[in-house]
């Protein structure tokens, strides 16, 4: 599966943050799901995968909040890809 996503479009994500194609087809696949597990290896680029999906339920009105829970050492790499 291929997908097109624009994320400059997203107005949560800096624009000088370009996913990688698994990740846009993976987000693609998510709008299409309503529940799923993101369990790929690490350094796959989960963190901005789920960013991704949050922005597109921000921007389309589904959710208003969200909440990161993740290890200390992954807050650096939340605020470098949040703006």
């Amino acid at each position: 599966m291929t997908a097109t996503l624009d994320v400059t479009a997203l107005s949560m994500i800096r624009d000088t943050v370009v996913p990688y194609d698994h990740q846009s087809d993976g987000v693609a696949r998510l709008s299409q799901i309503q529940s799923w597990l993101n369990a790929d290896e690490p350094g796959m680029g989960k963190s901005l995968l789920a960013l991704m999906a949050a922005a597109i339920d921000f921007e389309i009105g589904v959710a208003s909040k969200a909440i990161i829970i993740c290890p200390a050492t992954l807050k650096e790499n939340w605020h470098h890809e949040i703006i």
